[in-house]
């Protein structure tokens, strides 16, 4: 009885791995795996063949576990340059242009709060985030959400400057 759990077992471990690596990869069925993984371990096998399969599929955790640290580290890596440019004022695409405080954009786009956090959350008007910093949009992403809503360019001078532009 207990040789038949240890199959059945092995089986739901290789069914898992197969998911994790046909699909995509899901912390539940990682998690999942490894739960099944230490209870097979737990276990003693006799039969060499499955003993061989089981450190094969182990051998194969391990591949996804490394890779997902590098991605985790390589991400870590990204996200901590980008903000180390944006606080130290280095240009990052186009952010050396005039920006704007999202707050501010209520008066000059004519809008509330929520229909610019909406826009920002879809995509439709793209800003920045810094960590304690107000939110923040490019002057030609300004422009461009100001031509698309009132079907005009929007004026922007030395006075609209002084009065709006969000000095970093």
């Amino acid at each position: 009885m207990k040789e038949d759990l240890n199959i059945a077992n092995l089986h739901d471990l290789t069914t898992i791995l197969d998911k994790i690596s046909h699909e995509r990869i899901d912390r539940n069925l990682i998690e999942q795996y490894i739960d099944m993984l230490l209870t097979i371990r737990v276990s003693k096998f006799n039969d060499t063949e499955l003993q061989s399969q089981l450190e094969h599929k182990i051998d194969t955790l391990n591949i996804y576990r490394i890779t997902l640290q590098r991605l985790n580290n390589t991400f870590s890596d990204i996200i901590l340059k980008k903000k180390q440019e944006i606080y130290s004022g280095q240009t990052v695409k186009d952010l050396h242009q005039p920006k704007y405080k999202l707050s501010d954009l209520e008066e000059i786009l004519g809008k509330t709060r929520q229909t610019l956090n909406n826009w920002t959350k879809s995509g439709a008007l793209k800003s920045h985030d810094v960590e304690g910093r107000a939110k923040f949009v490019l002057e030609s992403d300004l422009k461009a959400k100001y031509r698309e809503i009132h079907e005009k360019e929007l004026l922007i001078d030395d006075e609209f400057r002084n009065k709006y532009e969000y000095k970093i």
